[in-house]
């Protein structure tokens, strides 16, 4: 009986080990999933950022492009006019 309590004692003993080993690793997994759920928060804002980002250049390139298109059509009005203002004799 003395050698079964022991017996008994070890593994209650072996077991409150690995309990604490469970516990240590839970908590590290804990601070890893907290770490992620940061980094993961951060790149959503940045990739959100960017979007934004796209979108005003696309639009800047819109206007950009609206203003060429004015500009050329300027161009060949002033051509136009020119070559009934001044024939060539």
């Amino acid at each position: 009986m003395k050698e079964t309590l022991r017996e008994s004692g070890e593994t209650v003993e072996e077991l409150r080990g690995k309990i604490e080993s469970l516990e240590k690793e839970l908590e590290g997994s804990q601070e890893g999933s907290e770490v992620l759920r940061t980094e993961k928060g951060r790149l959503e804002e940045e990739r959100e950022s960017l979007l934004r980002a796209g979108e005003e250049k696309e639009k800047a390139l819109a206007a950009l492009e609206e203003v060429r298109i004015g500009l050329e059509k300027d161009l060949g009005k002033k051509r136009t006019s020119r070559r009934f203002e001044d024939p060539d004799p």
